[in-house]
């Protein structure tokens, strides 16, 4: 699946393939690239401070990226479970 991302719809899911334009829609809006690091973190709702700096090779932080549960999400299924009286 290729194409580009548009700035008017949601994301597709970020995996550890958003740096090549042949595994999934992870071209930049405006610009002929891949995302970069940090823009695919900020679609997973990561927040700008966490510090990457010391993941040494691109696919290793890939896979940390792409597979990391965005915050929010983990929010919600948190507030759901308190709300069912679960925890």
């Amino acid at each position: 699946m290729y194409g580009r991302l548009r700035w008017d719809e949601p994301s597709q899911t970020i995996t550890s393939g958003f740096g090549s334009m042949g595994q999934g829609r992870f071209v930049h809006p405006l610009v002929r690239r891949t995302l970069t690091p940090h823009e695919a973190a900020r679609l997973q709702f990561l927040p700008d401070f966490i510090d990457f700096s010391a993941v040494k090779f691109r696919t290793h932080l890939a896979t940390m990226i792409g597979n990391a549960a965005p915050p929010i999400l983990t929010i919600s299924v948190v507030e759901a479970l308190i709300d069912q009286g679960l925890i």
